[in-house]
């Protein structure tokens, strides 16, 4: 796929290739995470990640992690917390967690 980007870089306005490649990664203690990462080509073959979703291949790290570590996922979590009819506060207090972690969780902003 090909789309046009404003390259606030560069400070122009481009057209980029979309590519999508196998990478191994680390994430905390697993050091050859296989993940599949997003990224757009300019023409002068330059990668970049996705303009509008900068940490989408780092989300895409933390999700392949829980996954190998059996720990839910961020919707996970949040039906849990719905399934357990809690606020927000209830649920990291039963988590024993503080709510700015669970926050950072729920949002994929942290593993």
């Amino acid at each position: 796929m090909k789309k046009e980007f404003f390259n606030l870089e560069k400070g122009i306005t481009e057209l980029y290739t979309e590519k999508w490649i196998w990478e191994k990664t680390a994430v905390k203690d697993l050091k050859n995470l296989n993940v599949k990462h997003h990224y757009w080509i300019d023409p002068d073959g330059e990668w970049w990640v996705d303009f509008d979703n900068p940490s989408e291949n780092l989300h895409a790290d933390f999700y392949a992690y829980r996954e190998k570590k059996h720990y839910l996922q961020p919707d996970e979590l949040k039906q849990l917390q719905f399934d357990l009819n809690m606020n927000i506060q209830e649920f990291a207090d039963y988590l024993k967690m503080d709510v700015a972690k669970l926050k950072q969780i729920e949002n994929n902003q942290r593993v």
